[in-house]
């Protein structure tokens, strides 16, 4: 057999090897995403997802376009809700279902993680990467909730590659994929122009001017195609500013984030100590490796350097626009998260380390992967809750003129998902406050709008199950609150019959006091004519 035979032959072997490990990571990814798939009940992000998807494209429009007291109904732009109605005119609403289309982008994410990491590398950190994306609890997490940030996440990640595709081919097929996607991002969620003004300005930090007017042209088209939705952008940038719970961030901010790009959030806190070591070690090996590294290239390696600018910039971007106007939401984060996995793999992936050094770098991962894997799959406290038992309650022990009165939308909407035939309803959060997120026209889309308060909620009711969070109680307590108004007024106008839990949630039954005088009074009034 000759030698070019030969070399073809190994090529032959090496691809096919290359191939079935591809395809067994893609089946483990699949396989560690449809783990308590719907184990975990829709919390109020997802429920909302549903309920104003399955009203179809017009209402979707109108819940985002309309703008209240100002500012935008929903902060969210409409593309991934879109998707999702679409996604459910043909698989149905059920759990598994509209949590199914994440997992399935999660996949599409797992092809170009691979591709990315082998194009900015080689084909050993590519394999890395994508062990590392398979098995990350921050990506299990996101790549399994029914909510538009692994849409987002794969919209800048095909956009990451065909910025490197362009800059390796120069071919103009690159750039216009970077354009589109990158318009398709910002129609997913506001926190992509964060990480494109990094993706874009990398062009600037890697010195390539050849590359310039590609990337000028690629911004052009995104801007183009998105031009119709610019002028709802300062309207959704002020509702995050003026209706949302975010505070300005500090140095917990950045730690949580570190945090969630290794373990995931939450994390238990018996195990927090050993992830915060953890992390902090993890991290500090990862940027003392890097800057050696660097220095002894000269700074040569472009790659590296679009890697490490792609994870730290848009970080750094989001915390410094947050001391402006907080919008410091960890989950918006995630593409970056993606190239921190890449660039872990990078270095995991050095030959020049000795077996030692991996061994530690890998078995400090692998903990941090198990911990954060663990507290994933556990957990079941706030905002998520046991929604469906809740429900089989109510169903078992609601009367005629019963009224379901849930102190908030934060716990109404999930229940009404599971039970829509139950007669749910809700308190308004007090206008302009922290937790004033859900706009009046977005409630008139989905058909299901707020009481101003609980006195004109129960009018006419002789019969009411208060719902909420202890969270709620809590931070009333905290703030010198000792009980919750709601239920001060419920306890002074009805009679308390009895007190459920369901995970994290209160029911609280009241009755009306005069149903039972008025029995009373008419069994003696019976009494008194039979004598």
């Amino acid at each position: 057999m000759t030698i070019p035979r030969v070399q073809e032959r190994a090529r032959s072997l090496s691809y096919s090897r290359n191939t079935i490990l591809f395809l067994v990571l893609i089946l483990m990814g699949l396989s560690v995403r449809l783990i308590q798939l719907s184990g975990r009940p829709l919390w109020y992000d997802e429920a909302f997802a549903v309920l104003i998807s399955r009203e179809g494209l017009g209402a979707i429009l109108k819940g985002t376009l309309t703008t209240a007291q100002g500012s935008a109904a929903d902060v969210h732009p409409p593309l991934y809700y879109t998707l999702l109605w679409i996604w459910m005119l043909i698989f149905g609403e059920g759990v598994r279902a509209v949590r199914a289309l994440s997992v399935l982008i999660s996949i599409a994410c797992m092809t170009f993680v691979w591709k990315t990491a082998r194009l900015a590398f080689d084909e050993r950190v590519g394999f890395l990467a994508l062990v590392l994306y398979v098995l990350s609890p921050f990506q299990v997490h996101y790549g399994q909730e029914a909510r538009m940030y692994i849409l987002l996440s794969l919209l800048l990640l095909v956009a990451a590659w065909s910025f490197l595709k362009g800059l390796e081919a120069g071919g103009w097929w690159a750039w216009t994929i970077l354009g589109i996607t990158s318009a398709l991002a910002m129609y997913t969620h506001v926190h992509a122009a964060l990480f494109l003004i990094a993706l874009y300005g990398s062009v600037i930090l890697l010195r390539r001017r050849d590359r310039l007017l590609k990337v000028v042209i690629a911004g052009l088209i995104a801007l183009m195609i998105y031009s119709p939705w610019l002028v709802q952008l300062p309207g959704q940038v002020s509702r995050v500013q003026s209706g949302y719970w975010i505070a300005v961030p500090g140095i917990t901010e950045i730690i949580q984030t570190l945090i969630a790009f290794n373990a995931g959030l939450p994390v238990p806190p018996i195990l927090m100590p050993f992830v915060l070591f953890a992390v902090v070690l993890f991290v500090t090996l990862l940027f003392w490796h890097t800057v050696k590294y660097m220095r002894q290239s000269g700074g040569r390696e472009s790659n590296l350097i679009f890697v490490v600018n792609m994870t730290l910039t848009p970080i750094l971007l989001l915390y410094l626009v947050s001391q402006i106007w907080p919008v410091f939401i960890i989950r918006g984060l995630l593409p970056s998260s993606v190239l921190y996995l890449v660039w872990v793999a990078w270095l995991v992936g050095q030959r020049r380390f000795l077996k030692s050094e991996r061994i530690v770098l890998g078995s400090v991962i692998a903990l941090l992967f198990g911990m954060g894997l663990y507290s994933h799959f556990s957990y079941r406290g706030f905002p998520y809750a046991p929604f469906e038992k809740l429900d089989d309650y109510l169903h078992a022990n609601q009367s005629e003129g019963s009224i379901i009165l849930h102190s908030n939308k934060i716990s109404m909407l999930p229940a009404y998902y599971y039970a829509q035939d139950l007669p749910h309803q809700y308190l308004a959060d007090k206008p302009g406050s922290a937790s004033d997120t859900l706009a009046l026209p977005t409630q008139e889309v989905i058909g299901l709008l707020a009481h101003p308060d609980v006195e004109v909620a129960v009018a006419g009711h002789d019969h009411v199950f208060f719902v909420v969070f202890d969270r709620e109680i809590q931070d009333y307590f905290q703030a010198g609150v000792d009980k919750h108004p709601a239920l001060e007024f419920l306890a002074g106008e009805f009679e308390e019959v009895r007190v459920a839990h369901f995970g994290e949630l209160r029911l609280y039954e009241f009755r009306r006091p005069q149903r039972f005088e008025e029995a009373s009074f008419s069994k003696s009034a019976t009494i008194l004519d039979e004598g």
